[in-house]
């Protein structure tokens, strides 16, 4: 009997350490991905940057070329978010549901700033990824709050990062 005991607890801890191992590398895993994602979107804010600049200087140049060239970046701009998008969900799968479950009211764009929060981006790089000002990103962010009922003391990040 007492053999018998020992080995229950014998295999009890055998299956307890086996998921502790799964478990941790099922961390390392999710950080490395989330890491990719990171690299990823600056990637493309770096593109972004290099665009604008050209887009600039063929304005100077050609205006005509300018605004159906614009057009072409603009729609290129969505594919490459709905790409950025699908690379999130593979890290964050859960995510924009427990988003959508607690802030239903939350409009398509917020979920995006929400996401950039969660890989922990600044208002700078928000700015860049998205197109917009650093002034939209801080107004977008106040509403983000203001929807979430969080108060000036409570840290948006933090907050979404426990989503």
């Amino acid at each position: 009997m007492q053999q018998k005991v020992k080995q229950l607890n014998y295999d009890k801890q055998a299956a307890q350490l086996q998921l502790q191992l799964q478990k941790e590398k099922n961390d390392a895993i999710m950080e490395v991905k989330s890491k990719e994602l990171t690299s990823y979107a600056l990637q493309l804010i770096d593109k972004d940057q290099a665009i604008n600049e050209m887009m600039e200087m063929l304005k100077s140049e050609a205006p005509v070329s300018h605004k159906t060239m614009r057009n072409k970046i603009n729609k290129n701009s969505k594919n490459l978010w709905d790409e950025f998008n699908m690379r999130f969900m593979e890290v964050n799968s859960k995510f924009y549901e427990n988003l959508r479950e607690k802030h239903p009211d939350l409009t398509p764009t917020e979920q995006k700033h929400c996401a950039l929060i969660k890989l922990n981006f600044d208002s700078k790089e928000m700015a860049h990824l998205l197109n917009i000002s650093h002034n939209s990103v801080h107004i977008s962010r106040y509403r983000i709050r203001k929807k979430m009922k969080l108060s000036r003391e409570d840290s948006l990040s933090n907050y979404i990062a426990d989503l």
